[in-house]
């Protein structure tokens, strides 16, 4: 007898009991059940007390299923009540880049990271969606802010490195960059613009 198979018991005995609701609701949302989920949820009275974490459940499942629309108003209710949660900035961050809001969608996802700073690939996101909203400074200084949390910065470094090629300091990006080329797994995006930069300073070899 399992966790499912205890909770799905405990609904036998109390249909309407809300742990055991939310419980199964959230294992139908990692099984990608999305729409079984919020069935799931739809049974929970709405209180006070829950009605931020409903709101944060049904708005991951909305999001799953590509209704934006429903997703950004349950998941802008949540972060009303739980502004520190990373998971709720994180949704509201992947929503509002997929509607292309990159400013407010960086503004998230830093939310989020300053909450979880060992999460390498949200850095990583928080960079790139300050960079897509046309703040490069913004997108390397959260960069080199955070590089130490980080026991194998060269992959920081690397990303430091094109952003500053980027920015148009070439100088900057060769010297970080000619550190990066042995890093594992290789990446071709380095070797490209240090080709780049040596083509245009008239190096041959």
């Amino acid at each position: 007898l399992g966790t499912r198979e205890c909770y799905e018991e405990i609904l036998k005995l109390d249909p309407n009991q809300p742990d055991a609701i939310l419980f199964l609701a959230r294992a139908k949302t990692k099984d990608g059940l999305y729409q079984e989920s919020l069935d799931l949820l739809g049974r929970i009275k709405p209180t006070a007390s829950n009605i931020a974490l409903l709101n944060l459940e049904k708005g991951e499942n909305y999001f799953a299923l590509g209704k934006n629309k429903e997703a950004l108003a349950a998941l802008q209710s949540a972060h009303k009540v739980l502004p520190d949660n990373p998971r709720v900035s994180i949704l509201l961050g992947e929503i509002n880049f997929k509607l292309k809001k990159y400013q407010t969608a960086s503004d998230h996802f830093k939310n989020a990271y300053e909450k979880q700073q060992n999460d390498f690939r949200l850095l990583l996101k928080t960079s790139y969606t300050y960079k897509m909203a046309k703040q490069s400074q913004k997108a390397l200084d959260i960069l080199v802010k955070y590089k130490s949390n980080f026991y194998d910065s060269k992959q920081v470094d690397k990303e430091i490195g094109l952003l500053k090629f980027f920015m148009g300091d070439t100088a900057s990006a060769r010297s970080i960059l000619e550190t990066c080329v042995n890093i594992k797994p290789p990446d071709s995006s380095v070797f490209m613009v240090l080709g780049d930069i040596y083509a245009s300073a008239g190096d041959k070899e």
